[in-house]
């Protein structure tokens, strides 16, 4: 591997085949079988959780099960969808981390159970490969019980919630309407700051210094899009905003675009302009406080009369409320702007 760099730039330096050939063979000759033959291990869907995670143990995953404080585990998950659940814990140094279980892997005799339990080894695997600012880091796999799970550092999901509605209060309260918010617009810093991008929809209040005559709008992000704006009764509005910002926050939460059954995002349409909501997801159905609580604001933000729905203020009010009774360690946020 070590040659490689110099095995390129000879051959580049070659305009004849019959010469590349020439100094690979010269390149490996002094090799032992051994160096020259690279054996990879396949892991098959007849394979048994312990020996997938010996296997990725073997390439280089840690494994942290005993680092793990099982305790420390919430006994409903945060987030859940087709790529499994994620749960709160610590481990026993007091980190706080996020435990993803990836269903399947729960119970390997079920139909197709293998399977997905070699699809989720090939995303550790991958995972544990990656080494960027921009890619969430993965601290290691752990076996609980007869489940294989990942654990990665714990993203705070009710401060970035606060976060998003705090930079739509900030734009309502300077008279810009965004006018296309959906996650695809929505990037995330260093620090894990998410930020609001691409304003080729805004619409600016009347009071702003600059004005412009009238220019057609992009085609909007379908599952996000207040019913109002679809049906051509309203333009982009504030209200429309508040709309757009709940079905963010709802797939920020479950980890799931709004109506994910329905496909292509077209299909999305008749639900939304019909006044129809997603299905509330099950991490969700518990009778808590919090899951009552957030799932109010998020039909609140969905309400079909655009009346109806909080302005921005008031849902930035209440997610600080949420944010504060959902976890002892959520960053206070309280009135800090984002942008």
């Amino acid at each position: 591997m070590g040659d490689n760099g110099n095995i390129h730039e000879e051959s580049e330096q070659s305009t004849s085949g019959s010469n590349v050939i020439e100094i690979l063979s010269s390149r490996l000759a002094g090799l032992s079988v051994n160096e020259v033959s690279v054996t990879a291990t396949i892991i098959t869907s007849t394979m048994g959780i312990d020996e997938v995670r010996r296997h990725l143990i073997e390439h280089g995953c840690q494994d942290i099960t005993d680092e793990l404080d099982l305790s420390q585990i919430n006994s409903y998950p945060i987030a859940s969808g087709g790529f499994g659940v994620v749960f709160r814990s610590r481990l026993r140094d007091g980190t706080v981390v996020a435990v993803k279980d990836f269903l399947a892997s729960n119970n390997p005799d079920a139909p197709n159970g293998c399977k997905i339990l070699k699809r989720t080894a090939r995303e550790i695997y991958a995972w544990s490969k990656c080494n960027h600012p921009s890619i969430l880091p993965l601290y290691g796999i752990a076996r609980i019980g007869e489940r294989l799970v990942v654990v990665s550092p714990w993203m705070k999901m009710a401060a970035l919630c606060l976060q998003l509605v705090s930079a739509v209060e900030y734009m309502h309260l300077h008279g810009i309407v965004h006018g296309d918010i959906e996650p695809g617009n929505i990037v995330v810093s260093d620090n894990h700051t998410p930020m609001f991008i691409d304003f080729g929809n805004a619409a600016l209040g009347n009071n702003s210094t600059v004005q412009f005559t009238g220019t057609s709008s992009f085609p909007c992000s379908l599952r996000y899009t207040a019913p109002e704006i679809l049906n051509g009764d309203s333009a982009y509005t504030k209200e429309g905003d508040i709309y757009a910002s709940g079905m963010t926050l709802f797939e920020t939460l479950t980890g799931e675009v709004p109506f994910a059954h329905l496909k292509p995002s077209v299909a999305a349409v008749l639900p939304v302009v019909t006044g129809q909501m997603p299905d509330r997801k099950d991490f969700l159905l518990e009778n808590r406080a919090i899951g009552d609580r957030l799932w109010d604001l998020l039909k609140q933000s969905w309400a079909y009369e655009p009346k109806a729905r909080p302005s921005a203020s008031e849902l930035s009010k209440q997610l600080v409320l949420v944010s504060r009774y959902t976890a002892r360690n959520t960053i206070e946020i309280g009135n800090r702007r984002t942008l």
